[in-house]
């Protein structure tokens, strides 16, 4: 991985039957506040065309360092917690830095 390269996080999350508008509440303020924070170059939030529960994050944010801070905020680790609770099964993520 390249330190001083932009990252590519996609998290996909499959949300237990009947949580969804929750989850996408909980998003919603993760999403307002995330973007806000130095180095958030994009993140949205995406359902799958096939499975409606099926919801993926996809981020981008300037370097590795970015994407540390990130994790240790107060509303990651505040609202995760909670969109844990209503996901159906462990997620999914991955990461990825930029080549060109």
């Amino acid at each position: 991985m390249k330190w001083g390269a932009k990252m590519k996080v996609v998290l996909k999350r499959l949300i237990k039957e009947g949580h969804k508008d929750t989850a996408v509440t909980l998003y919603r303020e993760l999403i307002a506040e995330s973007r806000k924070e130095a180095g958030c170059i994009t993140y949205e939030l995406y359902e799958d065309t096939k499975q409606a529960n099926l919801i993926a994050m996809i981020e981008e944010w300037e370097d590795i360092k970015a994407l540390e801070a990130h994790k240790q905020t107060v509303h990651v680790r505040r609202l995760v917690p909670l969109i844990d609770k209503i996901t159906a099964e462990k997620f999914e993520m991955e990461m990825y830095s930029r080549i060109v």
